[in-house]
């Protein structure tokens, strides 16, 4: 499920045309849904910031357990999806063939031929997250 209408995400549903030449343009494409972030993705974020051990990231790290453990609604997504932007070895994806509405932004998964093939990321590396993490918080020094 979207987070706007139906099936459809916010900003697929704000400008599904583009949404849908987007999906369909054939260029490789990685679609992270909010669950795989948020819901499943908390622990693994809290994990991961467990991890940044330095001196400099301590704080961060202690920053963001506390506040997903004292407000679980709290939103991973961000982060998550920042770093899978940096590096595409974050993502844990399954291959689907998805179609997007355009006059709606409501994206379905096809069975046939008729859609778009892309990337669903259903899971992320807590290494590969702290790894991303880690090179930002250490770039141009």
């Amino acid at each position: 499920p979207g987070n706007a209408a139906g099936n459809a995400e916010l900003n697929m549903h704000l400008d599904p045309v583009a949404a849908q030449k987007v999906v369909h343009s054939g260029i490789k494409l990685t679609m992270c849904c909010l669950a795989t972030a948020n819901e499943s993705g908390k622990e693994r974020v809290v994990e991961a910031f467990g991890k940044l051990g330095s001196q400099q990231l301590a704080p961060a790290g202690d920053a963001m357990r506390a506040l997903v453990q004292e407000m679980p609604s709290a939103s991973c997504y961000d982060p998550v999806v920042c770093a899978g932007l940096l590096s595409r070895k974050i993502w844990e994806t399954e291959a689907v063939t998805v179609c997007v509405n355009a006059a709606t932004g409501e994206t379905t998964e096809r069975l046939d031929d008729g859609g778009a093939r892309i990337a669903l990321a259903v899971g992320f590396s807590v290494d590969e997250y702290v790894d991303v993490v880690m090179r930002g918080a250490t770039a141009g020094r």
